[in-house]
């Protein structure tokens, strides 16, 4: 992603404001003075004479600021919070980082408006004022909407702030993680990319909830509506056609449903969304509703669904060799197994593993290791029997056939997300916490989709393979025991291994994308995890099957509510 000959700053923070008038023409400017938080100094409770914006002077250099929220302010409770800010020239090089000077937090503003202001945000001869609306009245609710005036010697210049979000704001009644959580655990540019590409999700049966309960999702978390009247959302039947939905959901699928549509939306906010309802959960229909997808021009098609290996499903590969199409598939909550799940064990996917993820005082902020709930479910691995290996799949353990999994991102429902679903089969409506391989493989879809690249050029999951610089190697846990297989089938180890693959998202470097150009945006995504307690499931609770389970001639979702 570039503007000129110069890469763009990429990262996913709380907001993300373009500066006019802050630097001279061509391509450079000058670097910006650090205040450290300790020196700066509070500005007094912003009074209703304050909100005058001069006017704007044009000027012809810009830079981009990408500022989050260090804390999480609540309206009606004033207090002194620090903003961490990371800076781009206007020529795309990065400038500097800055620990802006805390920001006094009030409620005053006769409009409802919460004013945070501040003094040397951008320079030590600069003056900035926030002001944003608080969402619901009960938290602050992001930067949608706000406006930034800069003033600095004789220019001044009004700042828009581009959609990012509502932050890591907490909702008490929200368990789980939510999309600004995924979005710094995996350094992604959410907020900057993903515009062009269409996801499309296969799911068996009819969830006529499906629009308003995302609705719900993406209102709740600051995410830009996502509508059939938009023209974002879309929903067919396998034959590719409006208006003509399978059978209602009895079985659970409907959870499957508003899961994967909520985790494309968390990663990629941007993306239009194709959500593919198919009569059955047998393989014919799940297996013609990718061929719809791909007919309708998905970029990225996401499967949260699979089985048992049988002898003659190469035979059924047709299905996920479209060269317009990226396919993912879950590889399976079954734990390690002598066989993998099916079709994730098909050359042509990406198969996508699951991790347990926690917020931990390190450089990246965030730990991950295998998915394994003792007893419970586990990240599914394996040694194909049927499918030939890949040429751009090297590990020795497994010579000839296809090994399970390539990639991998969150999916213990311990460590769960949060979403929105209201057409259940059970009591368990609205927000709950879900885990599985079901939450793992839309957002690796996702990732992709902000990559942006062509399914042609990334040949399957083969260019995670070359680019695993790109991705968190995750190196500690186990999903069961090898027997007498080869250690790494179940195991997590330094590079390759079954469980996780390479490794999970570090920006979307490993997905045909620009890796993140500097390590100062990976400092400020990395500092995310410390602003928001996240109310997670307690070891323990009950772990139920969202959807039915695999059974001979059926195919069964991934996806596992948890439920305290």
């Amino acid at each position: 992603m570039t503007r000129g000959s110069c890469p763009a700053l990429i990262g996913a923070l709380a907001a993300a404001v373009m500066l006019a008038a802050c630097g001279g023409s061509g391509g450079g400017s000058s670097p910006l003075a650090t205040v450290p938080a300790s020196q700066a100094t509070q500005v007094p409770r912003a009074s209703q004479t304050s909100q005058a914006t001069p006017s704007p002077t044009p000027a012809p250099a810009a830079v981009q600021i990408l500022a989050t929220i260090v804390g999480t302010p609540e309206i009606g409770v004033p207090g002194t919070y620090g903003i961490s800010v990371v800076v781009e020239g206007a020529g795309g090089s990065v400038i500097s980082g800055i620990y802006a000077t805390p920001i006094a937090l009030s409620d005053s503003d006769v409009t409802g408006a919460t004013r945070l202001s501040t003094t040397s945000l951008l320079s030590s001869a600069s003056v900035a004022t926030l002001v944003y609306n608080g969402l619901g009245g009960s938290a602050l609710g992001g930067f949608q909407g706000a406006i930034i005036t800069a003033t600095s010697g004789t220019a001044s210049g009004d700042v828009a702030f581009l959609p990012a979000g509502n932050g890591c704001v907490s909702f008490k009644e929200i368990k789980g993680y939510y999309p600004c959580d995924l979005q710094s655990a995996y350094s992604l540019p959410s907020m900057i990319a993903g515009s062009g590409q269409t996801v499309a999700i296969i799911d068996a049966f009819s969830d006529p909830n499906a629009e308003a309960d995302l609705g719900v999702y993406r209102s709740q978390f600051g995410l830009p509506p996502c509508t059939t009247a938009n023209h974002c959302f879309r929903k067919v039947n396998q034959q590719g056609i409006e208006g003509s939905p399978p059978l209602l959901d009895t079985t659970g699928w409907s959870v499957e449903e508003s899961l994967d549509l909520d985790m494309v939306s968390a990663i990629c906010p941007n993306c239009h969304l194709l959500m593919v309802e198919v009569n059955s959960n047998v393989y014919a229909d799940l297996g013609a509703g990718d061929d719809a997808a791909a007919a309708l021009g998905a970029t990225q098609i996401s499967n949260s669904w699979g089985g048992f290996e049988e002898q003659n499903e190469t035979a059924e590969d047709v299905h996920y060799e479209h060269p317009n199409s990226t396919i993912v598939f879950s590889s399976g909550d079954g734990d390690f197994d002598d066989t993998p799940s099916y079709p994730a064990s098909s050359p042509y996917v990406t198969a996508v593993g699951g991790t347990n993820l926690t917020a931990a005082p390190n450089g990246r902020g965030w730990n991950e290791i295998v998915w394994n709930n003792a007893g419970i479910q586990g990240t599914g691995s394996g040694c194909s029997a049927f499918e030939p290996k890949p040429a751009w799949q090297q590990d020795t353990g497994c010579p000839n056939n296809r090994m399970v999994a390539d990639v991998a991102a969150v999916a213990d429902p311990y460590s769960g997300v949060a979403f929105y679903d209201t057409y259940v089969t059970s009591n368990l409506g609205g927000w709950q916490v879900v885990g599985g391989t079901s939450v793992a493989a839309p957002i690796v879809a996702g990732v992709y989709a902000l990559a942006g690249a062509s399914a042609a050029s990334l040949n399957a999951a083969s260019y995670t393979y070359s680019h695993t610089s790109s991705l968190n190697d995750v190196t500690n846990g186990n999903n069961g025991g090898c027997g007498t297989y080869v250690q790494y089938f179940c195991t997590a180890e330094v590079g390759y291994d079954g469980p996780t693959g390479n490794g999970t998202p570090n920006g979307v470097g490993a997905f045909g994308g620009p890796a993140l150009v500097s390590e100062l945006s990976k400092t400020a995504l990395s500092r995310r995890p410390a602003w928001r307690h996240v109310a997670q499931v307690p070891p323990g609770s009950s772990i139920i099957h969202a959807c039915a389970k695999p059974a001979a001639g059926f195919y069964g979702c991934y996806a596992l509510l948890a439920v305290p």
